[in-house]
């Protein structure tokens, strides 16, 4: 979920699915996108200006 400030609803959900995929569903957790001031969260404002990744998929462990 993306919230627009802390303790406000989610408006908007990102989904990412696959066709035949056979792993269970699962959630990653959501993101804040700004502070109460207005001003972008510090991974809000990396995410849309500094092109950081927003990561889609549970990391998965190292064997």
């Amino acid at each position: 979920p993306l919230w627009p400030k802390a303790g406000m609803e989610a408006k908007r959900v990102i989904v990412q699915v696959r066709k035949g995929a056979r792993r269970p569903l699962g959630f990653l957790p959501g993101l804040i996108l700004h502070e109460a001031d207005g001003r972008y969260t510090p991974k809000a404002d990396a995410i849309l200006r500094d092109g950081m990744g927003l990561p889609l998929a549970p990391r998965k462990p190292l064997d």
